[in-house]
């Protein structure tokens, strides 16, 4: 303790620590040092426990993390208050720069720094951004007397709510071991496959790429939401489409759009439950019984509901002695390959809320879809590593009343990829029923590739038993290589 210049990392527990009430504490041992001397102490003592408590890494990094991207606001904050002219007292500063770290750690990230335009007469301030930046990305902040108000440009940036999300320190904290893109703003440096595949599918989904390619299914659910609610079910159940047999994932396509339109139809009549919702009330009335239609014609999955326990996550706890006890993790849907029972998605709902919930999840997604792709090489590890490339653990993530579909997988780099591919919103009311367009492409998507799991199952199985693949391109092989990536 002697070599640290506060001990409030040592007093408080580490799911507790806040950078606002680091400072004032820091700011208490440190009398009147400036505010940038501050943030330095507690980054020279968060490197320091850092070597004396390897177990605490990741909270300490992700703590490093926020300090200097915190200290990258102060100091924009600063520099253009000096460059508007304008001086305020030390105790209007040190209250503004409190409030500033109050408001951040409740976020938990800082997506952009803060700039200051000023309606008194001075030079402007530029603090050397180009004006057409400003113009199309800043977010001019304006102050009068106690108020403050914020002006949104056209062309800033943003990200839609309701959606899986990992905060940047995180993904920067885990980028050795997982390339993560999930939205189009992620500054985390990606590979240029996984930046592919991410883009792939944003521009599918724009134009419904899996709906198009099954174009009587498509005519079918356009002609169904142009009908009236109370003709809904008679008018689904009087359609008699004629397929060929190579028409069989139409034909699929189309059954579980009756099955799941009707259900919505219930729902829409049914008395609308009291808000505020338990998480689980949306997640029963609308997640599952997409799924559970869809899987009906499909017979793609073996599915169960209600926190189940991950196999994967005790076969990793038993498989990878000496690497301390793996968490338990529980989730509220799995679905299993009807070949092997392995977990191929993963259902997770994180309530009505985009909240700090949604984070948890996504990282718990994150986790546990790495943990199947280990189970699942450790039991191929003589099949081929580029046949493995092509194994997907999928998981449904339902933030809100969105529903977004993400996909990991292994890359040639040894690390892993954990990509979006579909979002949708799901209908509750039969004014957003247009929405189930959206949906339907999801639910193809979903099934395309579980499909295509499937039958690499039994590839793997063969080829992990044959004996007949080259050593050097095993998976074995792969892992004995590469143990500081896999």
């Amino acid at each position: 303790m002697s070599n640290y210049t506060s001990n409030y990392y040592f007093k408080v527990a580490v799911k507790d620590w806040k950078v606002s009430e680091a400072i004032q504490k820091y700011r208490e041992e440190l009398k009147e040092k400036p505010l940038a001397e501050i943030l330095s102490s507690m980054l020279d003592d968060l490197q320091k426990l850092l070597q004396e408590r390897k177990t605490l890494q990741y909270s300490i990094k992700s703590e490093i993390s926020k300090i200097k991207d915190f200290q990258t606001t102060v100091e924009t904050e600063q520099e253009l208050r000096l460059g508007s002219g304008k001086h305020e007292q030390t105790t209007t500063i040190n209250h503004t720069l409190g409030k500033i770290a109050d408001s951040w750690t409740s976020v938990g990230d800082v997506h952009q720094k803060i700039n200051i335009k000023t309606s008194s007469p001075g030079p402007s301030v530029s603090s050397g951004i180009k004006r057409k930046e400003r113009q199309e990305e800043t977010i001019i902040d304006m102050r009068k007397d106690k108020k403050q108000y914020k002006f949104i440009p056209v062309m800033k940036p943003s990200i839609s709510m309701n959606k899986p999300r990992v905060i940047s320190s995180d993904q920067e904290t885990l980028s050795d071991i997982v390339e993560i893109k999930i939205n189009e703003l992620s500054l985390a440096p990606v590979s240029e496959n996984t930046l592919h595949y991410f883009n792939k599918n944003i521009g599918e989904q724009e134009v419904n790429a899996c709906l198009s390619d099954l174009p009587k299914a498509k005519t079918f659910l356009k002609s169904a939401l142009e009908q009236e609610l109370e003709n809904l079910p008679s008018w689904l159940w009087s359609q008699k489409l004629d397929f060929t047999k190579e028409e069989e994932n139409e034909k699929k396509l189309v059954q579980t759009m009756k099955l799941v339109l009707t259900d919505f139809y219930a729902t829409c009549l049914r008395p609308q439950p009291t808000p505020p919702l338990n998480e689980r009330t949306p997640f029963c009335e609308h997640v599952i019984p997409l799924i559970k239609y869809s899987n009906a014609v499909y017979q793609l999955l073996r599915v169960q509901w209600a926190e189940k326990s991950i196999d994967a996550n005790k076969f990793i706890g038993i498989c990878m002695p000496g690497e301390g006890p793996i968490p338990k993790k529980l989730a509220d849907g799995i679905g299993k390959g009807v070949l092997d029972n392995k977990e191929r998605l993963i259902v997770e709902s994180s309530g009505e809320t985009d909240d700090a919930h949604t984070i948890e999840d996504s990282l718990k997604i994150v986790e546990c879809s790495i943990q199947c792709l280990k189970m699942d090489m450790i039991s191929n590890k003589l099949a081929s590593f580029k046949t493995f490339q092509k194994r997907q653990i999928l998981a449904l993530h339902y933030v809100g009343d969105k529903l977004s579909l993400t996909s990991t997988n292994i890359l040639k780099n040894g690390r892993y990829s954990h990509v979006l591919l579909r979002s949708a919103i799901i209908p509750r009311t039969w004014h957003d029923r247009y929405n189930w367009i959206k949906v339907f492409e999801l639910v193809v998507k979903m099934n395309n590739i579980l499909k295509e799991q499937e039958i690499l199952t039994q590839v793997l199985l063969e080829e992990n038993s044959s004996g007949e693949t080259e050593k050097s391109n095993t998976i074995k092989y792969f892992r004995a290589n590469n143990q500081d990536s896999t």
